[in-house]
């Protein structure tokens, strides 16, 4: 693997664990505590296969600036609640 490779996926795996940690910060401080786990699970799940899918598409040069990690976190916290709030209708 070369280097720029290895630097892209180190980049991408960084904001990934940034992103989870905020989506469950946020999950944390708004979905309901008698839902199972699993379904927490689930929400998680979705917002991460969202942000790779996102980050897949970007260059690396963007993926470096701060600002793509802040648009990052804030868009799969905004998508977190987003699908607690869903998930409160049914």
């Amino acid at each position: 693997m070369n280097r720029k490779t290895t630097t892209r996926k180190t980049i991408e795996s960084d904001i990934l664990q940034q992103v989870r940690n905020e989506v469950q910060e946020a999950l944390l401080h708004h979905a309901s505590l008698k839902w199972p786990d699993r379904r927490l699970e689930a929400i998680e799940d979705k917002v991460l296969d969202n942000t790779k899918m996102a980050l897949a598409a970007l260059s690396t040069d963007t993926l470096r600036s701060a600002g793509a990690l802040r648009t990052h976190i804030a868009e799969a916290v905004a998508q977190t609640k987003r699908l607690i709030r869903a998930g409160r209708s049914k």
